[in-house]
């Protein structure tokens, strides 16, 4: 399991690199290492659809989503005592929709995207932890994609304001992508606050 481990630090590495085509054979590739595990296999098959799509690749995207839906939509809530990897806690339901916006947005399909959005926003409870921070940047760049500034506002405030106070490096990493998406809209006042307090990121 750990060449799962891995592949995913490697493909967000890849991808903060500006290497959408590394990004994505890694993640494709650790899917295979990632064994029986639900978990790893949905989360490496989104993260494959989500790089998969920033090269423009519709079909693959498409394809690595639907896997990653089928293997990841009714994933119980980690807890304590099972035996769930400690690199895949932070992935749920809830973050996998939250990459499913994300995924529909590279590839411009708008009412898709905040579809998923709005099931990732639903499935939020109210806990201060690690993955509402990564849920609410993963939506807040699926808003910007599609131009859906208020959105963006009303999520990566709060995203911020976890990351920073739980040292959350992947909702850091994701808050960053932010600033170059909301560049066409810096006419709005919402988007402008936002490229300001995440200019410090």
């Amino acid at each position: 399991m750990r060449h799962a481990d891995c592949g995913e630090h490697l493909s967000y590495s890849s991808a903060e690199r500006g290497d959408p085509a590394t990004a994505w054979q890694l993640a494709h590739t650790a899917i295979a290492h990632a064994g029986p595990d639900r978990r790893a296999r949905s989360w490496m098959s989104a993260r494959a659809a989500e790089e998969a799509a920033q090269l423009g690749e519709r079909a693959a995207a498409l394809s690595e989503l639907e896997n990653a839906l089928k293997l990841g939509s009714d994933l119980p809530q980690p807890t304590p005592e099972d035996d769930t990897l400690p690199w895949t806690r932070c992935f749920d339901t809830k973050l996998l929709a939250a990459m499913t916006a994300n995924v529909h947005g590279r590839l411009g399909d708008a009412r898709a995207a905040m579809d998923a959005a709005e099931w990732a926003m639903r499935s939020l409870g109210h806990e201060q932890v690690k993955t509402r921070a990564i849920v609410l940047a993963e939506v807040a760049c699926a808003a910007a994609r599609v131009g859906q500034v208020d959105l963006v506002a009303q999520t990566a405030f709060e995203a911020a304001e976890l990351a920073d106070a739980l040292e959350v490096t992947l909702a850091r990493r994701k808050l960053r992508r932010l600033i170059p998406l909301l560049a066409p809209y810096r006419a709005s006042v919402a988007a402008r606050r936002v490229i300001e307090r995440l200019d410090g990121q």
